[in-house]
This record gives structure tokens, C-alpha cells and sequence, in this order.
């Protein structure tokens, strides 16, 4: 292509992904509508270069009436590594962590949500120390350790929801059900570094 014409290619994406950040909380979309979305924005999430971090933040945020099912799959993918390593990275320390962590400094944010978000971010491999020069991973692993920190001060039902759920996370993908196993991208032999978060008992 020329470059005339990458330009153009590239601006197309970018007003499709405007859109559809845009109609997933539009009247038009229900909770059904949403999950669909979701799926697709998750799948090219790293093409996406930032674009739809605000609205996976919304949906994180959202109630169970409006975003459910989404939620529900959202959690499905992350339980069975169902990410792109690299998407994944940038999710979580762009979209997961932040809105962990701010959630547990609002009073008023839903506690049942902030326990679900607990076990979600339990699902994310916690950062890997930082390379020596990587700015990058060295914001990512300060804000992990943020968001635990933020966790256990918010109290002791969201802390234990976090180290509940990472510990029962490692038990399923070493052992799936068998109507999982296909569909299980996790590699049970590293369980560990998989779902590697840690968190001071």
C-alpha cells in the first residue's frame, strides 16, 4: 500500500473502534450486545493501541444488570488464559489494575463489584521485575503492588476474595474439567508463573 493509503486503512480502524466503543453502552445494546462486544474488542485488543481502555474501565465498572454476561466471559478468558501475552500485559496494567485500585479508594463503589474485581485481578499474572531501564514494567509492578496494598486496605473480604480466588485459579488449570481442557491455553506444568500473583499472607 501507499502510504496515502495506510492512512486511510488506519483511520477506518480507528473510527470502527470509536464505534464501537461508543454503541456498547448506547440504548440500542443489551447485556447480550455488550458480551459480543467485549469479545471482539478484547480479541483485537492490542491493535486497538489504547483505544479501548475507557470503556473496558466503564465495563469493569459497570453493574451486573448492564455488563453481566460480559463480566462473566471476560473472566472466563482470563481463567484460561484466553489472552494474547502481550494484550494481556497492557490490559492489565492499563485497564485491571487502575480500576481496582481506584475502586477500593471510592466508599461508595458497589463492594459486591469490588469483590468480583478482586477475584478478576487474580487471574492476571502479576508483574515480572523490571529490566534495568524498562520504565514501563517498573510503573506496572509499582501499581500491582498499589492495588494489593489498596485491596488489603480496603479490608480483609477483598484481600481474601483475591488470595481465595488465586488459589482456587491455580487448582482449575491444573486440573480443567474435561469440557474445559480444549479450551484451557494455560500450561498446567507452570501453574505458578501463570497466575503468579503473590500477596503477604
Amino acid at each position: 500500500m501507499t502510504s496515502a493509503e495506510e492512512d486511510l486503512l488506519k483511520q477506518f480502524h480507528a473510527e470502527r473502534r470509536r464505534w464501537l466503543a461508543g454503541y456498547l453502552f448506547s440504548r440500542t445494546c443489551d447485556s447480550e450486545c455488550r458480551a459480543k462486544l467485549m469479545q471482539a474488542m478484547l480479541s483485537s485488543y492490542g491493535e486497538a493501541q489504547g483505544d479501548y481502555n475507557d470503556v473496558f474501565k466503564r465495563l469493569l465498572a459497570a453493574s451486573r444488570g448492564e455488563a453481566g454476561i460480559a463480566l462473566a466471559q471476560l473472566h472466563a478468558r482470563l481463567l484460561w488464559c484466553q489472552v494474547d501475552a502481550d494484550d494481556l500485559a497492557e490490559f492489565r496494567d492499563s485497564v485491571l489494575v487502575p480500576t481496582v485500585t481506584s475502586a477500593c479508594a471510592d466508599p461508595k463503589f458497589d463492594a459486591g463489584l469490588l469483590e468480583d474485581l478482586a477475584a478478576m485481578a487474580a487471574l492476571v499474572s502479576e508483574p515480572s521485575p523490571a529490566a534495568s531501564g524498562d520504565s514501563a514494567a517498573a510503573s506496572g509492578a509499582v501499581a500491582w503492588k498499589q492495588m494489593v496494598a489498596a485491596l488489603e486496605k480496603r479490608g480483609d473480604r477483598f484481600q481474601k476474595a483475591f488470595i481465595n480466588r488465586l488459589a482456587r485459579a491455580r487448582r482449575e488449570r491444573a486440573n480443567p474439567p474435561p469440557m474445559i481442557k480444549k479450551q484451557n491455553f494455560c500450561n498446567a506444568e507452570d501453574v505458578d508463573s501463570t497466575s503468579g500473583s503473590k500477596v503477604d499472607e
